[in-house]
């Protein structure tokens, strides 16, 4: 994500970034992100909470695009909130999963759309995960 954010600022893009974890040791380059809300779930740093918290706060449909990495559960709790405030559209997802092969033979990174995050991912439209 670090990557993305500097690759949108660079080129003027006013960026809001949303970053949780669970304690302060578990951020890294919060000094690089200009523009954040920082979360964490004992308080430790920014606001107590998680990155759900963080989300719920925000006026979705003020973005022209929106961009989404984590563990899995906070991923599809965020899918099923960008779907109720109808901003899937312009959401992107970036998805993790083991991969054995690489080249979509295997099978072991299909998710339950039968795309292959080796191979048709690993960033997805909001809409394709529906």
């Amino acid at each position: 994500m670090l990557f993305l954010y500097d690759s949108l600022t660079k080129f003027g893009a006013d960026v809001k970034v949303i970053y949780g974890a669970k304690t302060k040791d578990d951020l890294i380059f919060t000094e690089k992100f200009k523009k954040g809300v920082f979360l964490t779930e004992d308080g430790s740093y920014g606001k107590k909470g998680t990155v759900i918290d963080g989300v719920l706060q925000e006026d979705l449909q003020n973005y022209e695009k929106i961009y989404v990495c984590g563990p899995q559960q906070m991923i599809e709790e965020i899918l099923r909130i960008f779907k109720k405030e109808n901003v899937l559209s312009i959401a992107e997802f970036s998805l993790e999963r083991y991969m054995r092969c690489g080249i979509g033979v295997c099978g072991s990174c299909v998710i339950d759309s039968g795309l292959r995050v080796c191979i048709d991912g690993p960033v997805f439209k909001g809409s394709e995960l529906v």
